[in-house]
């Protein structure tokens, strides 16, 4: 998946990324999947766009990055956010009554 910034969609479904990070945090996060093996951040420019070609054939023959990507969606998907942040916000402030 091409994105301009997160990747968040991509990683959450087991696919490579190329990325663009257009603010601070965007390069962060794409930092972070490009260290856990299957993202490849592309400095933005004037036209990166022949950088970014190289990189989407890179990802779609590389079947290590895949299952990375794969693996990463797999552990993502065993987190429940939305119990976990009741959990601490009902441990931090309580239920209110």
């Amino acid at each position: 998946m091409l994105t301009s910034g997160y990747g968040h969609d991509a990683a959450l479904v087991g696919k490579p990324v190329v990325g663009v990070g257009m603010q601070m945090e965007q390069v962060a996060k794409l930092a972070s999947l490009e260290q856990l093996g299957f993202a490849i951040r592309v400095g933005k420019s004037r036209d990166p766009s022949a950088k970014i070609q190289v990189a989407i054939e890179e990802l779609l023959h590389d079947d290590a990055a895949k299952a990375r990507a794969a693996a990463f969606a797999g552990i993502v998907a065993q987190w429940d956010g939305l119990r976990v942040a009741a959990e601490k916000l009902l441990e931090r402030y309580g239920s209110g009554e």
